[in-house]
């Protein structure tokens, strides 16, 4: 075991963190080792301060099962997948005329879906993408280079390809999926 955990383990004795197995091998080994009563002192003596002046609180009755219920639903949600419900999330300037509204970013994979909501006449810079990139358009018209695109159509650009313009001219929502680029949302 590292310095840094045997720190972190002592912190967490002394907070009372600790799971009762975790609790009760830690309590063990504070009676043979010395230094292990030294960091648990240090952490006592840093803490220490936090018990003046702060009267106890009685938590609200039902609580707990509060806390538990929520737990649960978070677990229920998390099975289900990823939801973003259609009044969630925000819509954030992309770039003029153009909003976007991220829905999931998966850092590992340096992937991004996300939707983009075009004003009429709004348009986006000829670029290219590191992975492909799919593209649904969800309302209105669009066209990319010499592609013209409406709702319900699909569109994937491979890695690597550049295309040309995308110009909305009536406006558009679309949904997409690629290259997670930047940390803005």
């Amino acid at each position: 075991m590292s310095e840094g955990d045997t720190e972190a383990l002592a912190a967490e004795y002394v907070l009372g963190t600790l799971d009762s197995d975790s609790r009760e091998k830690f309590a063990a080994a504070l009676e043979r080792d010395s230094d292990l009563r030294r960091l648990v002192g240090d952490w006592e003596r840093r803490l220490a301060s936090f018990e003046h002046g702060v009267e106890p609180v009685e938590p609200p009755a039902g609580l707990w099962y509060g806390i538990e219920a929520a737990m649960e639903a978070a677990s229920n949600r998390a099975a289900a997948g990823v939801i973003v419900r259609a009044t969630e999330g925000a819509w954030r300037p992309f770039i003029p005329g153009v909003e976007k509204k991220t829905l999931i970013r998966n850092l590992d994979e340096g992937v991004e879906t996300y939707l983009l909501r075009l004003a009429p006449g709004s348009r986006l810079p000829a670029h290219s993408h590191k992975i492909a990139e799919d593209c649904i358009v969800l309302e209105g018209e669009l066209t990319i280079g010499d592609l013209r695109l409406g709702a319900g159509d699909y569109h994937m650009a491979p890695a690597g390809m550049p295309h040309g313009e995308t110009v909305s001219p009536g406006g558009a929502l679309i949904y997409l999926r690629g290259e997670l680029r930047g940390a803005s949302g």
